[in-house]
C-alpha cells in the first residue's frame, strides 16, 4: 500500500507567519481593487445639482425657466392653471414652436440649465438623443 500525503500535521508555534500573509493578502486585495476601479468608481460619483422632481421644485429653481411646445396639450394645461405652483409656472413658462424645439440651439439651453423642457415623451425627445454619444454623461 502506498499513502499519499497531501498535508503535514505539524502547524508553526507562532502566529506571526499567519499574520504576515494575511495582511498581504488585503494589501494585494486592496491594492487590486483601487486598480480595478471599484473602490473608486463608488467614490467617484459626481453630484451636479439637486434634481427637480416636481412642479414645487421647479418653482423654486428661479434661474431655470419652463419651457413647453406652443399649442400643445400641456402647454394648453397650463393655461387653464391660475392658482398654486402651476399657475407660477403659467406665468413664467416660455412657448416655443415645435420646429425650433428640436435643434441644437434650444436643446443646448435645455442642457445648460436656462430651460426645464415640460413635455411627454415626444418626438423633441428622439431629436434629443441625436445630440447623445455613449460613454459621455447625458446632457438632457
Amino acid at each position: 500500500q502506498s499513502h499519499l500525503y497531501q498535508s503535514t500535521s505539524y502547524w508553526a508555534k507562532g502566529s506571526a507567519g499567519r499574520i504576515i500573509s494575511c495582511a498581504a493578502l488585503m494589501v494585494g486585495l486592496i491594492f487590486g481593487s483601487l486598480y480595478s476601479g471599484s473602490v473608486t468608481s463608488f467614490l467617484a460619483i459626481p453630484v451636479t445639482s439637486k434634481p427637480i422632481n416636481s412642479a414645487e421644485d421647479l418653482v423654486a429653481h428661479k434661474t431655470m425657466l419652463p419651457s413647453t411646445k406652443s399649442n400643445a396639450a400641456i402647454y394648453n394645461f397650463f393655461q387653464l392653471q391660475l392658482e398654486g405652483s402651476l399657475g407660477v409656472l403659467r406665468e413664467r413658462m416660455v412657448a416655443f414652436p415645435s420646429s425650433e424645439m428640436g435643434t441644437w440651439n434650444f436643446l443646448k439651453l435645455v442642457a445648460d440649465g436656462t430651460y426645464a423642457f415640460i413635455d411627454t415623451f415626444t418626438t423633441v425627445v428622439g431629436k434629443a438623443q441625436q445630440f447623445e454619444f455613449q460613454g459621455q454623461d447625458c446632457k438632457f
